[in-house]
């Protein structure tokens, strides 16, 4: 999950699904976060969600512009356990090969265990002809919304079910969010994210952060 502040205002970016299969339809006091733990259910801090909302060029059946904002009803309390982190910048280009975290609550194996503590890989990004050659179905990647991350060719560390949303974060800055993949760290199956960089994204993203910091400023 991204954090981005501007003018005391706290924007997530997350994936799509969630403990309610999707924040597309969920209602916000449904949901909450939990900050500054790396425990799944206890520790850290709990924030109230005020709204979220799910990109208007979202297609739920492709997977297309995978990403929804969640706001929450007051300001982050940072912390040396709670940390903003840079977002990539618009239509940045990300080269294959290039090493980067993913890290989620989510299965230990495919069909196995939720993790309890927080877990964490190194994969590295797959250049897009490469991953079209995997066994993941061609016509399902687009290029501009999505890249791949992991391994084509064996089984290598990867995100699983419930990783859903997590960030992967590249030399500091967060260029993706688990999207979605064929089971979990098979070989030649490689994880898909979403793309950050793309402006249909980042564009709709920054728009949002914009308003808001607008609208709180209009009040003072």
């Amino acid at each position: 999950m991204k954090i981005n502040v501007k003018n005391d205002t706290a924007v997530h970016v997350v994936y799509l699904r969630n403990l309610y299969g999707s924040i597309d339809g969920a209602r916000s006091s449904d949901l909450s976060v939990r900050l500054g733990s790396s425990w799944k259910t206890h520790g850290g801090e709990m924030y109230d969600v005020k709204e979220c909302v799910v990109h208007p060029r979202y297609v739920s059946k492709t997977k297309v512009n995978d990403v929804g904002l969640v706001r929450l009803y007051s300001p982050l309390r940072f912390s040396g356990r709670v940390l903003p982190i840079k977002l990539v910048a618009r239509e940045a280009r990300l080269p294959a090969d290039v090493p980067a975290i993913v890290s989620g609550w989510g299965k230990l194996r495919e069909n196995g265990p939720s993790a309890t503590f927080l877990q964490s890989s190194t994969i590295k990004t797959i250049a897009m002809k490469l991953c079209k050659r995997s066994g993941l179905d061609r016509r399902a990647i687009d290029p501009p919304s999505m890249f791949c991350a992991g391994s084509f060719a064996q089984p290598s560390p990867d995100a699983c079910q419930g990783d859903s949303g997590g960030p992967i974060v590249s030399d500091g800055v967060l260029i993706g969010v688990v999207s979605w993949g064929l089971g979990c760290a098979r070989g030649n199956f490689p994880g898909v994210y979403t793309r950050l960089a793309h402006h249909v994204v980042w564009d709709w993203v920054q728009q949002h952060i914009a308003q808001r910091a607008y609208n709180v400023s209009d009040k003072i």
